[in-house]
């Protein structure tokens, strides 16, 4: 099945429902970009999905989900879907 198929998703989350849909889309075709607070499960979702990107961040602090946009449009050049 391939209905993301070249589809750039951002995600919050990077554990339970997140990771499910990350794993999903990623499996329908998506690139995939993940961000969480916990670095650590950020990065092993990230590493775990091909060509994943990923930025750990804390959404609620003033600035990051700037960031996290821009870490996401700079590996991919856009996003077609978010998952919040």
């Amino acid at each position: 099945m391939s209905d993301f198929l070249g589809k750039v998703l951002l995600i919050s989350g990077s554990t339970g429902i997140a990771e499910a849909t990350a794993r999903g889309a990623a499996d329908r075709g998506a690139q995939v970009f993940i961000t969480s607070r916990t670095e650590a499960n950020c990065r092993a979702l990230g590493e775990s999905l091909p060509d994943a990107g990923y930025q750990a961040a804390d959404l609620s602090e003033d600035g990051a989900a700037e960031a996290v946009v821009a870490g996401c449009v700079e590996r991919y050049g856009r996003i077609d879907l978010l998952f919040n």
